[in-house]
């Protein structure tokens, strides 16, 4: 069975509100690592919601069961997800957990967030990209107009993400 290791990430903004999720995977040695970033967005959803559900995206996009090791900063998703915890809130999203892990060896580990962790950071990088994206999306949408500066600002900083989380930029 192959190790993939995960790490997940999701927030909303506000919470509840306009939310995002991203799981990064991670297979291989060192070296020769084949990696994939999914994400996604979700509308009146709650920080929990998303964290759960960038489990959940992770795990469908395998193509075959493998032994996962999800890495949270979450102590909900990693307590709940271990059965430390009891689910009694979001069980709907917990029902869908349930049905993504069912072909897979899952564990959690906790970490602590914002903490210097290349796998958490990119994670957390998509995840304020997409709501950032999202909401300019609601302003545009809602008939307002960013200011050129704003768009520029805004713009400029989506590229930083993306060359930071492929590795061309520190």
């Amino acid at each position: 069975m192959k190790h993939i290791e995960m790490y997940v990430d999701g927030g909303a903004s506000p919470n509840p509100g306009t939310g995002a999720h991203a799981a990064f995977l991670l297979y291989g040695d060192p070296g020769a690592q084949h990696t994939r970033m999914v994400s996604g967005t979700a509308e009146n959803v709650t920080n929990n919601q998303m964290e759960i559900q960038a489990v959940i995206a992770g795990l469908e996009a395998l193509k075959e069961g493998c032994e996962v090791t999800v890495y949270s900063d979450s102590q909900y998703v990693v307590n709940c997800g271990s059965g430390q915890s009891r689910r009694s809130a979001n069980v709907e999203w917990w029902a869908k957990y349930d049905l993504a892990q069912q072909r897979h060896v899952v564990s959690f580990v906790w970490q602590r967030g914002h903490n210097g962790n290349p796998g958490n950071e990119r994670c957390h990088a998509e995840v304020e990209r997409l709501l950032r994206v999202r909401q300019a999306n609601e302003l545009v949408n809602a008939g307002e107009r960013l200011s050129d500066d704003d768009w520029i600002t805004q713009t400029k900083a989506a590229h930083k993400m993306r060359r930071q989380e492929m590795g061309l930029e520190e």
